[in-house]
């Protein structure tokens, strides 16, 4: 059972070609599905409701994926699951002899500095109607600036609106703020994502990618724990969100 005292910081080893499989099998456009969505599936079909997330894939080593992911269950109990209920072609997509787990603090000193780095999907709900998007859509959070702008010129560039973002975010979820901020890297990227319930419909849609780093200080000690556990932003549960901790 996942321990609510505990926080394991997991590394996973998953097979690219059962990846693959997988996808196919789920009749998933293999061609355009992206990774953060295949692990998301495969991790589900191991491990059931106590699915490791966030996570983050770390190393793309020819066939494997290496994935670092938090998680409230450690490994002795993931790999009792998977033992137990997984499929055996998919238990088998895993290199056990890699499946490795750390315990992370739950309480933390209140006023210590990490750095860090995250991959985060930086989208915002659409506050109304526009002539791109309806009230209530998941909108990159610059072009919401944009398209807001009275006077374009002044539109904060990318990794302003994005550090902003950032800022509103681990307000919300409490436990640090941010004392430096910066934009490492960029990119839109192609997800794949299911619809819940009968229609298992597949949709393609392009979002931010943006990998950000800096310094964090810690403002509450139970509550930093809370803040890695569930992670940053939208998409947390398919390769976003993660917060990966340096000392400063």
């Amino acid at each position: 059972m996942s321990d609510r005292s505990a926080l394991y910081m997991l590394k996973i080893a998953l097979s690219q070609p059962g990846l693959m499989r997988l996808g196919k099998q789920l009749g998933l456009p293999v061609r355009d599905v992206d990774a953060g969505y295949l692990v998301h599936c495969m991790l589900g079909e191991l491990f059931g409701d106590v699915a490791p997330a966030p996570f983050d894939i770390r190393r793309n080593s020819g066939r494997w994926l290496d994935i670092l992911a938090y998680s409230g269950t450690g490994v002795e109990e993931l790999r009792r699951r998977a033992d137990t209920f997984a499929d055996p072609e998919r238990h088998q997509a895993v290199d056990w002899d890699r499946f490795h787990q750390k315990r992370m603090p739950r309480t933390w000193p209140e006023g210590q500095t990490l750095g860090f780095n995250v991959r985060v999907c930086p989208v915002v709900r659409a506050a109304s109607d526009t002539e791109h998007y309806s009230k209530g859509s998941e909108v990159d959070a610059f072009l919401t600036r944009c398209t807001e702008a009275d006077d374009h010129e002044n539109v904060p560039s990318r990794e302003e609106v994005y550090r902003e973002w950032f800022h509103d975010q681990i307000a919300r979820a409490g436990g640090a703020e941010a004392m430096a901020l910066s934009m490492h890297a960029f990119q839109l990227r192609k997800l794949t994502r299911r619809k819940q319930g009968g229609d298992r419909k597949t949709r393609v849609f392009t979002r931010p990618d943006a990998r950000l780093e800096g310094v964090l200080r810690i403002v509450e000690a139970d509550g930093f724990g809370d803040l890695l556990e569930r992670g940053i932003g939208r998409h947390r549960a398919f390769g976003f969100g993660m917060m990966l901790l340096r000392p400063t």
